[in-house]
């Protein structure tokens, strides 16, 4: 019994010995060892940093997410009540094929797919770029901006990658508003029919031309950004305010009304007796012409007879003296001078609006000439006749024993008409200034002042346009909504009612506008030597073919042939350096041409955009083994 309880306690003390020696050999390592860990922290916790921001960036993710990428592009421009197409630019951000890729839009449906898809797979691939579209015709929502959302969306297994983009088109009304006079209060002009050329523009690219009036204004859609809006070929009579408005999508109300002043030239001819006796009872004649365009009340006032009164010409009874019009007047005076003198009077012509307005009042309008207003007429008085003397009998002519023949008519080169009242009155001679050309919507000045009257003047010029227009006045505009020549029939009539007509003609063409603005479609990013497929394309509003120039912005470019309006097209570029390109692409369709641009970002590889982080990396990485290989060197020589 002792000796077994003597063994047993033997046996603890030998392991509590050998606890006590582990412990210490524990401890001792520690000792030996603390100050390693104790005096170098920075360092190997600055290995331990280096080796993690270094690889930590190349470690892959552990589960894969696909990813789609969406831009829709609309027109810079349109028209109210006409089709608006929208495109939809569909790629790949990630590696993993998509499949059943489709665009829906909140307010244009159905949307079809154009191209893209290179390899027939029916899947987006990464380099991929595909193209939808869509059509129709908005309600025009004034002032409400219109705003469509599209969406597109693929599947990777059973997951889904999706993303959105919207368009906004700004509603804009531009109107024409004719005046008489421009001034503090203005004076309105109804003129419903005259139409006016506008150019559309952004900085000095031409979009568009067309015509508006006072009776038909323009509705537009415009895309974000600021246009501006030129007069182009003023009708001849009219005066501009602002020859050019500029208007910001968001910023001013869109609402602007276009001004134009309406001119006229007013003139006047007097005619009396060259001579009378004292107390006779004289009469004045005037004639009052109107060279137009505006048609106004004339005012006639005669020094000395006062007002004359009006005995004819209104022949559309409206009150105004129309550019085709001749209005008559006549005002007696009784003479109350002696024989010998002089009676010398001025008869002066104005409009009813400007008889009561100063010249400084106004800034526009008005009569344009001013020095054919006044006219004036002199007559000497003479004194009484002495009674006549009876008149003798008239001898009788001899009658010649045998008739002679009558010798032949000299024949001349000037056309004359036989008239009732004024035998051997000369025809006037009527000039229409042709031919004409212009394109279609533009207004057209047809000036019939080269017409003229040998033996008296012109009273009347009427026009036929061809198109079953007609028009009166010896300048008129006119605008043709189609193309085709057309002929122009000038008829004039002097103060004697003899005619003569002149015909030419006016031809009418559709003019060139330019392509609509390229797209460019396809990645924004991307990696030095990868290849990357973008699509471009563009539309022309004449139906006309169009060649693309393509400059990917690292010195090279291409060119392709002229290919149908309204085809698409992708090319494939790779990049063998990194930095920032800008890819411009140019359409033209042989005589105009437009430009869109697209910024890429080009990076090196990961590995070549990493190497100096992988570089120091690895330092850290071998100052690490270097420290622990020393450290145990250490060990054992101690």
């Amino acid at each position: 019994m002792y000796n077994r309880t003597l063994i047993i306690e033997q046996t603890k003390q030998e392991n509590n010995k050998k606890k006590g020696e582990d412990t210490m050999q524990k401890n001792t390592f520690f000792e030996r060892n603390k100050n390693r860990f104790v005096k170098r922290p920075a360092l190997y916790a600055t290995a331990i940093i280096l080796i993690t921001i270094c690889f930590a960036p190349l470690a892959s993710p552990c589960v894969p997410q696909p990813g789609i990428q969406l831009i829709k592009t609309g027109p810079t421009y349109g028209y109210a009540g006409e089709d608006i197409t929208y495109t939809y630019s569909v790629s790949n951000t990630e590696n993993m094929p998509l499949s059943d890729v489709t665009v829906t839009d909140d307010s244009c449906g159905p949307v079809s797919y154009v191209c893209g898809d290179e390899n027939q797979n029916e899947k987006l691939d990464n380099s991929e770029t595909w193209i939808f579209t869509c059509t129709y015709t908005p309600s025009f929502t004034f002032p409400d901006p219109l705003t469509n959302t599209a969406t597109a969306s693929g599947t990777w297994g059973d997951q889904t990658a999706q993303d959105t983009d919207s368009y906004t088109l700004y509603p804009f009304i531009l109107r024409k508003n004719v005046l008489l006079y421009w001034e503090g209060e203005n004076i309105d002009y109804t003129d419903p029919d005259t139409q006016f050329t506008i150019r559309m523009s952004q900085g000095e690219e031409t979009l568009d031309t067309f015509s508006i009036s006072e009776s038909t204004p323009k509705n537009l859609w415009l895309s974000q950004g600021t246009y501006h809006f030129t007069e182009q070929d003023v009708p001849q009579g009219y005066l501009s305010a602002y020859e050019t408005i500029t208007f910001t999508t968001g910023e001013t109300y869109p609402d602007f009304s276009q001004l134009n002043i309406i001119t006229f030239d007013l003139s006047v001819q007097k005619t009396g007796p060259e001579t009378c006796n004292p107390n006779n009872q004289i009469t004045y004649h005037y004639t009052v012409r109107n060279m137009g365009p505006a048609s106004v009340i004339p005012v006639l006032l005669d020094d000395l007879c006062g007002t004359p009164v009006y005995t004819g010409g209104d022949c559309d009874s409206d009150g105004l003296i129309n550019p085709s019009e001749t209005w008559t007047y006549e005002a007696s005076y009784t003479v109350n001078t002696e024989p010998g003198s002089i009676i010398m009077n001025t008869v002066t012509v104005t409009d009813a609006e400007g008889a009561n307005r100063a010249l400084e009042q106004w800034w526009l309008g008005g009569d344009v000439n001013l020095s054919n207003n006044v006219a004036n007429w002199s007559v000497t008085v003479i004194p009484q006749p002495d009674e006549p003397e009876e008149p003798t009998e008239p001898e009788e002519p001899e009658i010649p024993d045998e008739p002679q023949e009558p010798e032949e008519p000299i024949q001349t080169i000037t056309t004359t008409h036989s008239h009732a009242n004024h035998y051997g009155d000369i025809a006037p001679i009527a000039n229409a200034n042709g031919p004409y050309n212009a394109p279609n919507e533009e207004q057209i000045i047809f000036n019939g002042s080269a017409s003229y009257d040998p033996d008296g003047f012109i009273i009347s010029y009427s026009w036929s346009f061809g198109d079953g227009d007609t028009a009166e006045g010896i300048t008129v505009t006119h605008h043709y909504a189609h193309a085709g020549i057309y002929p122009i029939i000038l008829t004039v009539i002097d103060n004697f009612g003899v005619s003569d007509t002149d015909v030419t003609n006016a031809s009418i063409v559709i003019p060139n506008r330019p392509p609509a603005t390229p797209l460019i479609a396809g990645p924004v990013n991307g990696t030095t030597k990868t290849e990357y497929s973008y699509v471009f394309g563009s539309s022309d509003a004449d139906n006309d073919d169009i060649t693309y120039t393509i400059n990917w912005g690292d010195g090279s470019t291409f060119t392709t042939e002229f290919l149908p309006n309204g085809q698409y097209f992708s090319l494939i570029h790779r990049w063998d350096s990194k930095g920032e390109y800008i890819i411009t692409v140019t359409a033209s369709d042989g005589e105009f041409t437009t430009s869109s641009e697209l910024e890429v970002t080009i990076h090196e590889t990961l590995i070549t955009d990493n190497i100096a982080i992988i570089a120091l990396g690895l330092l850290a990485l071998i100052a690490l083994i270097a420290i622990l290989l020393y450290s145990k060197t250490k060990k054992k020589n101690k």
